[in-house]
């Protein structure tokens, strides 16, 4: 429990070649090969659409609506169909079928969603000691040179190094005891030892009881183009926009005795949520300019 594995994709038929190769009945085996590589490409990414959207909360509002009968029966019945068509009954049918039914079952799909993303991401156990990492992207192995069998298990801390700023250490500690969103900029280290400046982003993730169970952060690299980050920005603050930090799902009884004994602690007077902005050359970036 806690892992679910996202469905294989469905490949679609392959014509068998009867020897014709060219005939302008039957087309050529590699035009049959290539439409067959289409449709599993395009499959592939129906996947991980409705599989991220999946584990956002947005498509169960929608497979349990009375909509979704309508829709599937026109998918089942349409005349002439796409191929595509039968794919996404598959794959919604798979969806429904998996619903997880604990926030460690959600877990397990949120990171095979978030697997593929672009931007760095890694998610975060606030029901374990320690806050270690569950879960990392591809992203973010691109970007720290970190692997994920290296850094699940761990603190966040092996990225940080000497010239670290601790004030920025302090403002993400007081949030998390807040159990609060945060922005903060601060100077982290590659697996190579080379050091960036990212600019981290966390969102807390709640449980049907309203306990904070997980955070999920967002790695960007502030690099001397500096123009060329606020579309990394915006793509980043829309995730956190998705997130679902309210989970409609209980946790298990062992991490739900292990968050209440949790004492939520208000951050000092003059922190604010998620008040921190990223300068560079005398620019400055908000969270706000992300949306």
């Amino acid at each position: 429990e806690g892992n679910i594995a996202p469905p294989e994709p469905v490949p679609a038929p392959v014509p068998a070649d009867d020897g014709n190769k060219g005939d302008a009945e039957t087309g050529s085996a590699s035009t049959a090969v290539a439409n067959a590589d289409v449709v599993l490409r395009d499959a592939a990414m129906l996947q991980h659409v409705l599989l991220r959207n999946f584990a956002l909360e947005i498509i169960p509002m929608f497979i349990y609506s009375p909509e979704y009968a309508e829709v599937r029966a026109e998918l089942l019945t349409a005349d002439n169909r796409p191929p595509m068509y039968a794919v996404l009954d598959v794959e919604l049918e798979s969806l429904r079928e998996t619903f997880p039914t604990t926030s460690e079952q959600w877990l397990g799909l949120a990171v095979a969603a978030i697997k593929y993303l672009p931007h760095a991401v890694i998610v975060c156990d606030a029901s374990l000691p320690g806050l270690p990492i569950v879960g990392v992207n591809v992203g973010f192995e691109a970007l720290t040179g970190y692997k994920s069998a290296f850094a699940v298990g761990k603190n966040c801390s092996f990225m940080q190094g000497p010239d670290t700023e601790m004030t920025a250490i302090q403002e993400l500690r007081e949030a998390i005891r807040a159990q609060e969103a945060c922005h903060v900029s601060l100077l982290n280290y590659k697996s190579n030892g080379s050091t960036f400046l990212n600019f981290l982003s966390i969102t807390p993730i709640f449980d049907e009881d309203g306990l904070c169970h997980y955070y999920v952060g967002t790695l960007t690299e502030v690099s001397e183009r500096f123009s060329g980050l606020k579309p990394q920005l915006r793509s980043a603050d829309r995730l956190h926009k998705f997130l679902p930090t309210r989970l409609r799902l209980k946790s298990r009884p062992d991490a739900r005795a292990r968050m209440q004994a949790v004492v939520k602690t208000p951050r000092p007077k003059g922190l604010t949520k998620s008040d921190s902005s990223l300068s560079h050359k005398g620019e400055s970036v908000k969270p706000a300019d992300a949306k």
